[in-house]
């Protein structure tokens, strides 16, 4: 900060270990270094079933997903009325866990976060759209497959779908 090297955090949350009030008292402690970070995400612990020997830890539920939104809402309408910025950003998968839609555009600022998951969804759907209206269908064929994660299956889907409407010859799974 005092050297004025722009900054990005990212804050990776753990079940009972650094959320609710730790992550208050995280985000308030990150705010000290504005303007010079310009943003911080806040992502859920990536865990898979490869921890063996590892501390335990607890997958984020849809209740506990909502909680977290609201607290960093909370802090971005405080961000947007001192700082002109929403500087604390959820990641997508905070928005897929909780069933709430993703947020429009203009609430990713940019997208200063986009490699940590924060504005993914709503770009990728953004280009989808944009690229949509460009195009005909036509009578090509193909079979593909996507492989995805099982948040973002639903909306992968529904984006092939549309595809398959357009261009009747071509089979997504």
């Amino acid at each position: 900060k005092d050297a004025g090297i722009t900054m990005n955090g990212q804050i990776v949350l753990c079940k009972g270990w650094n959320d609710g009030e730790e992550l208050e008292k995280t985000i308030h402690d990150l705010s000290a270094y504005l303007p010079e970070m310009t943003s911080v995400s806040v992502v859920p612990v990536g865990l898979t079933k490869y921890r063996e020997g590892l501390e335990k830890l607890e997958c984020f539920t849809k209740e506990d997903s909502l909680k977290v939104l609201e607290q960093i809402h909370r802090w971005q309408k405080i961000f947007l009325t001192h700082y002109d910025t929403r500087f604390i950003y959820a990641s997508d998968e905070w928005y897929l866990k909780a069933e709430l839609p993703i947020p429009d555009e203009d609430s990713y600022e940019g997208y200063p976060q986009i490699e940590n998951g924060v504005g993914m969804i709503r770009s990728l759907q953004k280009e989808f759209e944009d690229y949509d209206k460009e195009i005909t269908g036509d009578d090509r064929v193909r079979n593909l497959s996507i492989a995805t994660g099982e948040l973002a299956a639903p909306i992968i889907s529904r984006l092939a779908d549309r595809i398959m409407v357009k261009f009747p010859n071509i089979q997504i799974k």
